[in-house]
């Protein structure tokens, strides 16, 4: 204990130590003769001028501290150069200076200024921060001297300082002939915030002609709510009540009114009427602060049982309105009611009920919503759906998935694609099963829900529904949904393992099927495959090769594409082949852009028709480069490809770092476009980006 106390003691005298050296560097700090030469150049001091020519004067402010004698002289020699005929600018930096050093002894110097037009409000902000009393009565001194502007500004002034002696002086402005005078002293009078102030503006409001009156009302409202912080319960609630009356301006009587309920205990009987009265309203606003009152309120069942009771009392909006903010208030206590209004006959409130089931319900409740989600109204349909994703609760998915498995196929679909928009990787296995079914449009809810929730482990259930899937675009999706899963495996030799695992075991019809898919995942092991196809002696499995080569997702065949491009021989796989050349090409990868353009001009070498032309031009966006607008430039002159390359050079212009770089070029292949287009749409970007807008 002594060796502690001891170290206690060294440390507050390293501390007073410390404190003490701070002190002397800060005398030490300031440069007087740098000191003397600021207020030398300050004579002649403008904004425009080299600031730090005064900076001196605004360290030795901060270097004096701590230090009462060199303060005082400083504050002497500011307060003596508002006496000379120094530049404004001066007067205006010596008064910002004086804002943190000033007593009572610049006091005189600045009241001298209150009448300056020019520098009055500089003078006041420096008296208004002064604690001396003597500041605040040079501003009350000033008053019978000022007028417009000046006056206006020193009544603030006193209104900031919240300075009870200028009440009042300030009474009988409120009856000023300058109307601005006497809404700036209403403001004042609220600013102060006293009793005495409050019962001055309600004096004043009974004969106040309507502007006036409106500020008083502010005025009265800042009074309260001064009281109320000050701990004056009872003085803010009888302002607060004399706000609520219909002929208060509404913005004030629902600030009065939202006052008065933040003087009552948030659960008591009073409280809950005054919000009963507010939900009764004809005016919708105040209908709202009730609403908003019920959602803000202090969280327990008991509150949200009171508030539920007042359903019953209220007109068919009134029951809708209170639905949703029973809802946003979030306690499950109001479930009981909003099952009860579901049974309304007024459409509104049956589908503000079942919104409210979203955040109230529970796993109870998922038959219900299911039943409306199958049967209501096209607006309950959605409130439904809304409230299935929101519902929380024990066995929720479960509820759900049983749900789904007795519905008709149109309403599993919409279960399936629910349980994926709710993330439910619990319900995976259920999504298998459904991907088997025997009803399309389920098969086809069920693999897009695997497509975003599913992982490698289900894909050879997801093949076997690729399987069942009909040729064409139905097949396309479920293949896509196994791709999608395959490439969230981050290698992309390894992507097509999980559809090559039991690839062997398949039949060759299967593994024929099964070729397109392979294409679309990509791979070096699917690519072995895929070439086995293409020298198959089955015709049928070396065009679903073909295809595999076409859906490949990189550019990693393009060799294999433009052989079949040029040597194909069916004509109409040479020109898939193209197309799928020029899509690959520009895609972005580990080569360079000149490297993805070379490689579609290649392919554009090889194109025997406009068609195949405009397809090449169109790609061409996709490297953002000069060199593809150089590229496309030629085919302004052709007629058959001018509109597509119209539009690949406003979507290279589109991106503002690679037009404004090169202007000139842009700016004259862009007027083509203005000459050429048939696209009104088009040629407005155009006019858009030539003025160098995005």
């Amino acid at each position: 204990m002594r060796y502690q106390n001891s170290m206690r003691l060294v440390l507050v005298a390293l501390i007073c130590l410390g404190g003490a050296m701070a002190l002397a560097a800060d005398k030490n700090a300031v440069d007087k003769a740098a000191v003397d030469k600021a207020f030398e150049a300050l004579k002649t001091y403008d904004w425009g001028a080299e600031r730090s020519l005064v900076d001196p004067i605004k360290e030795a402010v901060i270097a004096t501290r701590g230090d009462a004698a060199a303060r005082k002289d400083l504050e002497k020699r500011l307060a003596a150069v508002l006496k000379t005929d120094a530049s404004r600018d001066a007067k205006a930096f010596v008064c910002r200076r004086l804002m943190v050093i000033g007593t009572a002894e610049s006091v005189p110097a600045l009241a001298d200024l209150l009448p300056d037009k020019d520098l009055s409000h500089m003078a006041r902000y420096a008296l208004e921060r002064m604690p001396a009393p003597e500041a605040a009565k040079a501003l009350r001194d000033a008053l019978p001297k000022l007028s417009g502007a000046t006056k206006i500004g020193v009544i603030g002034s006193l209104g900031a300082r919240r300075d009870t002696a200028s009440v009042p002086i300030l009474a009988p402005l409120l009856g000023d002939a300058d109307k601005a005078v006497a809404r700036s002293v209403a403001y004042a009078l609220g600013a102060i915030g006293t009793a005495h102030a409050a019962k001055v503006l309600d004096d004043a409001s009974k004969t106040a002609p309507q502007d006036v009156k409106n500020a008083i009302s502010d005025g009265t409202l800042m009074c309260a709510e001064r009281l109320l912080a000050d701990g004056k319960k009872a003085e803010a609630t009888l302002l607060y009540k004399s706000l609520c009356s219909e002929s208060q301006p509404k913005l004030i009587r629902l600030a009065g009114i939202r006052g008065l309920l933040s003087t009552t205990d948030a659960t008591s009987d009073k409280r809950i009427q005054m919000i009963s009265r507010l939900l009764i309203n004809k005016d919708r606003e105040v209908v709202a602060l009730g609403l908003e009152q019920i959602r803000e309120s202090v969280k327990g069942a008991e509150t949200t049982k009171r508030f539920t009771d007042l359903l019953s009392k209220l007109a068919p909006n009134g029951q809708a309105g209170l639905l949703d903010a029973l809802a946003d208030r979030g306690d499950k206590t109001a479930r009981p009611a909003v099952l009860t209004m579901l049974k309304s006959p007024h459409a509104q409130i049956r589908e503000a009920a079942v919104r409210a089931l979203g955040p109230l319900g529970d796993t109870a409740d998922v038959s219900t919503l299911v039943k409306i989600l199958a049967t209501g109204t096209d607006p309950e349909k959605e409130a439904a759906w809304n409230s299935l994703i929101l519902l929380q609760g024990p066995n929720v998915h479960t509820a759900m998935v049983a749900e789904m498995k007795q519905s008709k196929p149109e309403l599993r679909a919409k279960l399936l694609d629910l349980l994926a928009t709710r993330r439910a990787l619990d319900t995976i296995p259920a999504m298998l099963e459904a991907a088997l079914d025997e009803n399309a449009q389920v098969r086809q809810a069920a693999l897009n829900g695997l497509g975003q929730l599913a992982a490698a482990e289900h894909v050879a259930l997801m093949v076997d529904a690729v399987l069942e899937s009909p040729a064409g675009s139905k097949r396309e999706m479920a293949e896509k949904a196994v791709m999608f899963v395959c490439n969230r495996i981050d290698d992309p030799n390894r992507r097509a393992d999980p559809v090559l695992a039991g690839f062997a075991k398949r039949s060759d019809a299967e593994k024929t099927t099964l070729l397109p898919l392979l294409g679309r995942i990509g791979g070096s092991a699917a690519l072995k495959e895929v070439e086995k196809a293409l020298t198959d002696q089955n015709s049928s499995r070396r065009n679903a090769g073909f295809h595999a080569l076409c859906n490949w997702p990189d550019a990693s065949v393009a060799n294999r594409l433009t052989d079949l491009a040029q040597n194909a021989a069916d004509a109409g796989q040479r020109v898939s082949a193209l197309r799928a050349l020029m899509r690959v090409a520009v895609l972005a990868d580990k080569r360079t852009d000149a490297e993805r353009l070379d490689l579609l001009k290649k392919a554009m070498n090889l194109a025997t028709d406009d068609k195949e032309r405009n397809l090449a031009i169109q790609r061409a966006k996709a490297v953002r480069t000069m060199d593809s607008l150089h590229f496309v430039l030629p085919y302004l002159d052709k007629p058959e490809c001018a509109q597509e390359a119209c539009a690949t050079i406003v979507e290279l212009a589109h991106h503002r770092k690679l037009r404004e770089p090169n202007k000139p070029e842009f700016d004259k292949a862009l007027d083509a476009v203005i000459r050429l287009s048939k696209d009104p749409n088009l040629v407005d970007r155009v006019k858009r980006y030539r003025k160098g807008k995005t």
